[in-house]
């Protein structure tokens, strides 16, 4: 399967969206799970954009990019360092990424409560401080 940088976004966005309308409708657990997933997209989207056509990118660039962790796709998007910067000026973000990180993919396996679900939502959407909004000034 092949995932384009502008689809990427766009599911990105989309999941962004529906983990918020479960947390509204109190389905928490799916709230957490699709929050993570939609900081994984933002981030495979970046990473997308940067690969220049007519180009084959090395074989284990490319296997590193089929990963769920979080951390790893942000250095693989070259951000670690303006991230660094990010964290350093604003202590919110800093604690935003950090809620954000504590999700995997193995969270569709585990019943979330309320204060997870929403820790996680809010991390990624505060305006302000959110992971999701500082994805988008990278898109």
């Amino acid at each position: 399967m092949s995932l384009s940088a502008a689809n990427a976004k766009a599911l990105s966005e989309a999941r962004k969206n529906e983990a918020c309308l479960l947390l509204d409708r109190g389905l928490f657990s799916g709230a957490y799970y699709l929050s993570g997933y939609a900081v994984e997209l933002g981030l495979k989207g970046i990473i997308a954009a940067q690969i220049l056509a007519g180009t084959i990118p090395d074989k284990t660039f490319i296997q590193n990019v089929h990963t769920h962790n979080l951390s790893n796709l942000l250095n693989l998007a070259g951000l670690s360092q303006i991230h660094r910067d990010q964290c350093g000026k604003e202590p919110a973000f800093a604690t935003n990424w950090l809620v954000t990180t504590q999700w995997s993919e193995s969270s569709r396996y585990e019943m979330i409560d309320q204060f997870q679900a929403s820790e996680m939502v809010n991390a990624i959407v505060d305006p302000v401080h959110g992971v999701f909004p500082w994805l988008k000034t990278h898109w």
